[in-house]
């Protein structure tokens, strides 16, 4: 028999009120958690809901949260600290304990993993409590970007300090400005304005918090994408945060930025932004050429599967407009006969224009690459149609928490009864929750990537 098993560990944070709040609690219990991520939102998400009674032992001493504060003032709350506070780190792990021996000889074991780690964005001081958490976009929200224009074609960039003082910057590579440059540079120069709303700002965001965005990996794309070019010209950034930056980079030049979890050093350093969002370093073996994945049997281990349609390719009625990221120069001649550009964002249609009509966006292949023009545009639109119209599921299914997967990883949908509905797919999104109700993973699908659509593995090597 599986039993549950939680651990969440919240690490207290100074402020102006409690400089000196720096305890480490680490809960074995609670009453629901819900986690939410996918690609398609800046933010990964989770709310933990703590039951009515809570009893902590500090030392030799049982402190009753009905006693003392977990998060709202008392007259004697300067010397006994709310237990949490808005910016308190949180990590959030999950699993099963169970038995692999027998009630004669037991042998215990319980496997976990790690599912959130972030901070503490609101607490609602109700029965029972509810804390709302997110990932480290929540740092980026807070980290202010010095007002500075990156000019394009070149690597270098200034901006005035709060002391005055102009401070010069390169990018790392020391290439042209590119996204990923734009964005590490951003992430090594960010401040805390010191008042917000003519209050105060929180000393330890800037003195703890802050240094830890120089940890944040940029990753920008993969094999001939890599580092690839914005083509946005010159990109100024004026009085944002680089969360506002990074939607203004999603609205204006489709490129998807969000954190995910690195499988290899279980940390959620690495910061995502580029046209890509499924990277075949999460479910390709490039040693043997050969697709990983997390296998879900109908028959065994999918709870409920009646959210998912299976679709043949021919009731597929799918199109694609496409459109060229940025404007391109275009060489012209005007009348008096002399050499001119002029800026176009250029436009073509593919598959079924009497379906669904899907909005696309692209780029170069590389920052070295020859401007798209429409039959390059086209080739595009046509490889991106065939990754979406497939034989196969759609939609959502729901299985028990473990194993672990994230999106961006695959799946494998096996079905001992029809055979012919077993395949592969890439994961769009999950949602997590735990509690009274057990440990569940509801998981999103979205592009199939076995041999039936017609895709071979160096299909996947440069992202999709």
């Amino acid at each position: 028999m599986l039993n549950l098993v939680s651990k969440i560990t919240i690490t207290q944070q100074p402020n102006i009120t409690y400089p000196l709040r720096n305890k480490v609690y680490v809960l074995d219990f609670v009453n629901e958690i819900e986690i939410k991520s996918t690609w398609k939102d800046l933010t990964s998400t989770a709310k933990v809901t703590l039951p009515k009674k809570v009893f902590i032992k500090e030392g030799e001493e049982l402190i009753n949260w009905d006693g003392e504060d977990f998060y709202a003032n008392s007259p004697t709350a300067i010397q006994t600290p709310p237990v949490a506070l808005r910016g308190d780190k949180i990590l959030i792990e999950l699993g099963y304990y169970y038995n692999t021996g027998t009630i004669d000889s037991p042998n215990y074991q319980t496997t976990t993993n790690v599912e959130f780690d972030g901070y503490i964005t609101k607490i609602n001081p109700k029965m029972p409590m509810e804390i709302e958490c997110e990932d480290k976009m929540w740092l980026l929200k807070q980290a202010q970007c010095p007002n500075m224009l990156f000019q394009a074609g070149t690597n270098t960039s200034t901006y005035v300090n709060g002391d005055g003082k102009t401070i010069s910057i390169t990018s790392f590579d020391n290439k042209p400005w590119d996204t990923q440059s734009i964005i590490t540079a951003l992430l090594q120069n960010a401040y805390i304005q010191n008042y917000t709303n003519g209050q105060a700002s929180n000393p330890y965001i800037k003195d703890v918090l802050l240094p830890e965005l120089s940890n944040i990996n940029v990753i920008n794309g993969e094999g001939l994408s890599e580092n690839i070019s914005t083509n946005i010209g010159n990109f100024r950034t004026q009085n944002e945060t680089i969360c506002q930056v990074l939607m203004r980079l999603r609205k204006d030049f489709k490129l998807e930025c969000f954190f995910r979890k690195n499988t290899k050093t279980q940390k959620w350093n690495d910061l995502y932004v580029s046209g890509i969002v499924y990277y075949s370093q999460d479910y390709v073996d490039k040693a043997t050429g050969k697709i990983i994945s997390t296998a879900y049997d109908f028959q065994q281990n999918i709870i409920d599967g009646n959210n998912l349609i299976y679709l043949r390719k021919d009731d597929v009625r799918l199109g694609i407009k496409a459109y060229s990221v940025g404007k391109y120069e275009l060489a012209t001649t005007n009348s008096s006969g002399t050499k001119s550009t002029k800026s176009q964002r250029l436009e073509v249609n593919v598959g079924d224009l009497d379906g669904d009509i899907r909005t696309m966006f692209f780029f170069p292949k590389t920052d070295t690459s020859k401007d798209l023009d429409i039959e390059n545009l086209k080739t595009l639109a046509n490889q991106a149609l065939i990754k979406l119209k497939y034989e196969g599921w759609r939609g959502t299914f729901m299985s028990f928490g473990l194993p672990y997967v994230q999106h961006g990883q695959a799946v494998t949908l096996k079905d001992n009864v029809i055979q012919e509905r077993t395949g592969t797919y890439l994961v769009k999104g999950t949602n997590v929750t735990f509690g009274q109700h057990g440990f569940r993973r509801k998981i999103d699908l979205h592009i199939r990537i076995d041999s039936v659509t017609g895709l071979k593995v160096n299909d996947f090597l440069n992202g999709l």
